[in-house]
């Protein structure tokens, strides 16, 4: 699930290709663009400088009667350029009149944050692959077999996974959806037909496919046990559950969980927050990549939807606005929440996995990011800040009664997941104005 919503969430709108045109140049760089751009069959360098546009050449060259018999290259690369997929080269700009005080960071700066959609494929096999040498060198699954064994744990935990057209259709006969069946219809296809496009661009390798596989695997087991930790092991409190999203809401708006605060005396009243979940730790580049997407995503005056959810109640959900943040774990954070599904079963290991240590690093993000999200969201004038300060008002609630609640929101400021994302809102910012 996590390979499909990201194959979504980077697939890159060119309105110039989608017009119609008699040049021949024209439809080969469509071809090239779409098949071998965008899909991530090939690994280009897109920026307009000699060198890169010379490897482009070659490619096209190399590719020839497959994009189209006797066409001009330097008119294909005109088009590219025309169509966006090629973008000006913009030297950093010095400004020597005003220093900017933020933390350094060793990852390369993008020009710009739409450049983050162009690379992030490559971007996230390389990530998967990073995430199984670690796994692989911290022995967290046995072999195989294990691995398998606790990810059908996690599928069978979640109710989720039994979702079928009758599931989608119970909403319409609830009322629940504005245009009725025809509604749902149109959004099952929709889905239907964005898992045969990704399966169209599946890795093709049988080594490069069994890694993306386990490491969706991996993604599955954490998620699963992070809902398990919220909501059976009560790791922010009792009134705090967890519960994976539907898989069209995974899948068209990216989130892996929804977590539910009930509002004390009001059974029928929770604040909802979107989780999306990476597995490569605070400062790696998915995270950073995920975090700058979010940013653009409020910048721009969007609002994440969850669509047919069905809350930790069993009540069926209009489509509503929900407020996300991206959690982050490493590797080590992985082989605990793999051991929350080995040994949920066994009364004496129940209290270790209600006291784990993990539970304060879920507090201290979802605090930091609620907290720093909200501001940002002002600032864009965007009224989700008003969802984000809910959230943060929530916990406040739910300190009164939880000591280490109150403990998380009374030293946030300080962390090191709200010193990152200080880092990383200013580099957006400077990106934004070059």
């Amino acid at each position: 699930m996590e390979d499909l919503r990201k194959f979504i969430s980077e697939k890159i709108q060119r309105p110039y290709f989608e017009g119609t045109s008699s040049s021949k140049e024209f439809i080969a760089a469509k071809k090239f663009t779409e098949n071998y751009i965008d899909s991530g069959k090939l690994s280009l360098e897109l920026s307009d400088i000699p060198e890169h546009i010379e490897a482009i050449r070659k490619e096209i060259q190399n590719l020839g009667n497959r994009l189209m018999p006797n066409i001009s290259i330097d008119g294909v690369i005109d088009e590219l350029k025309k169509g966006g997929v090629i973008i000006p080269y913009v030297p950093e700009k010095i400004k020597k009149e005003k220093t900017i005080d933020f933390l350094p960071t060793t990852y390369i700066a993008l020009q710009k944050p739409k450049q983050v959609e162009i690379d992030e494929e490559r971007q996230y096999i390389l990530e998967a692959n990073l995430l199984l040498e670690d796994v692989e060198k911290k022995n967290i699954f046995k072999n195989e077999k294990e691995l398998d064994d606790l990810y059908q744990k996690a599928i069978e935990s979640d109710q989720g996974a039994l979702e079928n057209e009758e599931y989608y259709y119970a909403f319409s006969e609830a009322g629940l959806i504005k245009n009725g069946d025809d509604e749902v219809k149109k959004d099952l296809t929709h889905l239907a037909q964005l898992r045969e496009k990704f399966n169209a661009n599946e890795v093709e390798p049988s080594e490069g496919l069994r890694k993306m596989v386990d490491a969706k695997k991996i993604a599955t087991i954490t998620e699963r046990s992070f809902a398990i930790a919220i909501s059976e092991f009560h790791w922010l409190g009792e009134n705090v559950t967890a519960t994976p999203a539907p898989e069209f809401s995974d899948v068209m708006y990216g989130i892996d969980d929804v977590l539910e605060i009930k509002k004390e005396g009001e059974e029928s009243t929770s604040i909802g927050l979107g989780i999306d979940v990476t597995f490569r730790g605070l400062e790696s580049e998915q995270f950073k990549q995920k975090f700058f997407k979010l940013l653009q995503f409020i910048r721009n005056g969007h609002r994440t939807k969850l669509k047919y959810f069905t809350n930790s109640n069993n009540e069926r959900m209009r489509e509503f606005s929900i407020p996300k943040i991206v959690l982050y774990f490493n590797v080590d954070d992985v082989k605990d929440f793999a051991d929350i599904l080995r040994y949920r079963n066994i009364p004496e290991m129940r209290k270790k996995i209600e006291d784990d240590p993990q539970k304060f690093n879920v507090m201290r993000q979802i605090v930091s990011a609620c907290r720093k999200l909200a501001v940002f969201a002002e600032e864009s004038q965007n009224s989700i800040f008003r969802r984000y300060i809910a959230v943060i008002n929530a916990f406040k609630e739910l300190s009164w009664e939880n000591s280490e609640i109150q403990q998380i929101l009374e030293s946030e400021q300080h962390d090191e997941t709200s010193k990152r994302m200080d880092v990383l809102i200013e580099e957006f910012k400077l990106q934004e104005s070059v």
